[in-house]
C-alpha cells in the first residue's frame, strides 16, 4: 500500500481530476464539521488550523472550483499542505488518487485506495461516492448497491448522486438487468438516471426498458419531457411520436392533440405547450383557453407539435374578449425544424375566425401556435379560445 510521502507530490497535479463532475462536488461539499451548528466561514473564524475545519473547507473549495469547471487555486492548494501535516492519516490524499486511479481506468489500484479511504472515514460521503462510482465503472454492481446502502443512510437520497455513473453503466452491453434490480432497491434512482439518460436519444430504448410501468397521476416526470423534445430537436419525429403515445398511454394518431385543452398527463410536446412566466397568464377553461397576454415579449401561448401527412387543412376557432390595436396575437402553423411558414391567421378581434394552409410533401413535422408578437406600446390582451378544430380542406 502506498504510504503519504508518495501520495503528497501528485496532489498539485491530481486534485483538480477528483471532483471532475457536479454530483460529487455535492457529495464533497456535504464534509463540512459540525462545530456547534456554526457555519463553515464562521469554523474558520474560530479555529482555522482545525484539522475538520480545515478539511471542510479545502473540500469545499474543491468542490465549488469542479461546479465551475476549474481546478482548485493555489490557496486551496495551500490548505490541503496544511492538512497533510497536520492530519497524516487523513483520508483525502486517498480519495484523489484513487479518483485519479479510477478515471484512468486503474481499478485494482483505485480500489485499493479507495478502501483505504473508507477505513479511514468509513462515514465520509465521499469515499462512498467514489467507491460505488468505482464499482460500477468495473461492472459491479451488487457491490456498488452496498456503498449506495451506506450512502443512502449518510446523506438522505445519498444514491441519486450515482445517477451520472449508473446512466453510463447502462451504456454497457447486459447491464440493464442489473440497473432494473438497482432500481427495484433504490426506486428514488429512477428519475435521475433517466433524466441524465434522456440527453442521448440514442439511449430511448434503454429508457423506456428501465422506466416503471404503471402510469402515475399528476405532471409527466422531467425525464419524459427532456427525452421528447430532444427526440423532436434531433429530428426523430416519428419515434418521438410513438414514444409520447408509449409514456402517454393514449393513442398516437396524426392530428392535433386535446383541441379543447383539457387537463391531462399527456406531456408536450404532442400535447400543449402552455406559456408559464410573467410575460402572460394562460390557463385552460371549460373546453377552452382563457389568455392574458401583456405584448411585453415575443410569446409561444399555447404550442403543440404534429405530425400531419400532406395536403390541404382547415383551421377554425372562436375568439371572444378584449385586444388592442394590433394584438399581435395570431394562430400560426410551420413546419419543422425551421420552416416554411404555412398559415399566420392574426387574432383581430371577438368572433369566428378560420383559415387554410398546405402541408407539402416534404415537410414531416408542424408546429401548431398561438404566438404573442410584442408591441411597440405593450398593452394586455385578455381572450378567450374555444371550439378550434383541424380537419382536412377539400381544396386540393
Amino acid at each position: 500500500m502506498e504510504s503519504e510521502g508518495t501520495l503528497r507530490q501528485p496532489w498539485r497535479v491530481a486534485v483538480g481530476a477528483l471532483f471532475v463532475t457536479v454530483a460529487t462536488a455535492q457529495v464533497a461539499r456535504t464534509a463540512v464539521v459540525d462545530l456547534g451548528g456554526t457555519s463553515t466561514e464562521a469554523q474558520e473564524a474560530l479555529w482555522p488550523r482545525h484539522p475538520d475545519v480545515l478539511s471542510a473547507a479545502i473540500m469545499g473549495d474543491v468542490g465549488e472550483a469542479a461546479a465551475h469547471g476549474r481546478a482548485p487555486d493555489q490557496h486551496t492548494l495551500a490548505r490541503l499542505e496544511q492538512l497533510v501535516a497536520r492530519e497524516p492519516l487523513s483520508a483525502q490524499p486517498f480519495l484523489v488518487q484513487g479518483a485519479i486511479a479510477a478515471r484512468n481506468g486503474d481499478y485494482h489500484r483505485a480500489e485499493r485506495l479507495l478502501a483505504t479511504a473508507r477505513q479511514r472515514a468509513p462515514r465520509s460521503p465521499a469515499a462512498r461516492y467514489l467507491m460505488g462510482d468505482l464499482y460500477l465503472r468495473a461492472d459491479r454492481p451488487v457491490d456498488a448497491m452496498a456503498e449506495m446502502a451506506v450512502l443512502n443512510r449518510l446523506l438522505p437520497a445519498g444514491s441519486q448522486q450515482l445517477a451520472p455513473s449508473l446512466a453510463g453503466y447502462a451504456k454497457v452491453p447486459g447491464s440493464l438487468p442489473q440497473i432494473k434490480a438497482i432500481l427495484a432497491s433504490y426506486p428514488e434512482l429512477e428519475e435521475p438516471l433517466l433524466a441524465t439518460m434522456s440527453s442521448d436519444v440514442a439511449n430511448t430504448d434503454a429508457i423506456l426498458r428501465l422506466a416503471s410501468s404503471p402510469r402515475r397521476e399528476g405532471p409527466a416526470p422531467v425525464w419524459q419531457r427532456l427525452l421528447l423534445s430532444n427526440l423532436v430537436a434531433a429530428g426523430e419525429y416519428r419515434k418521438a411520436f410513438s414514444t409520447w403515445g408509449r409514456l402517454s398511454g393514449v393513442a398516437a394518431r396524426p392530428g392535433l392533440h386535446n383541441p379543447q385543452f383539457d387537463a391531462s398527463n399527456a406531456p408536450p410536446p404532442f400535447n400543449w405547450r402552455l406559456a408559464e412566466g410573467a410575460g402572460a397568464v394562460v390557463e385552460p377553461s371549460s373546453g377552452g383557453l382563457q389568455v392574458v397576454y401583456y405584448g411585453r415579449d415575443n410569446l409561444a401561448l399555447a404550442e403543440q407539435v404534429t405530425l400531419l401527412p400532406a395536403g390541404r387543412y382547415h383551421l377554425g376557432v372562436n375568439v371572444s374578449g378584449s385586444f388592442p390595436q394590433g394584438s399581435g396575437v395570431a394562430w400560426t402553423v410551420r413546419c419543422l425544424p425551421e420552416g416554411p411558414e404555412l398559415m399566420n391567421l392574426p387574432l383581430a378581434g371577438p368572433g369566428p375566425l378560420s383559415g387554410d394552409f398546405t402541408v407539402p410533401a416534404a415537410c414531416e413535422a408542424q408546429s401548431i401556435s398561438l404566438m404573442g408578437q410584442m408591441l411597440e406600446v405593450p398593452g394586455a390582451s385578455e381572450f378567450r379560445i374555444s371550439g378550434l378544430q383541424l380537419s382536412p380542406s377539400g381544396g386540393g
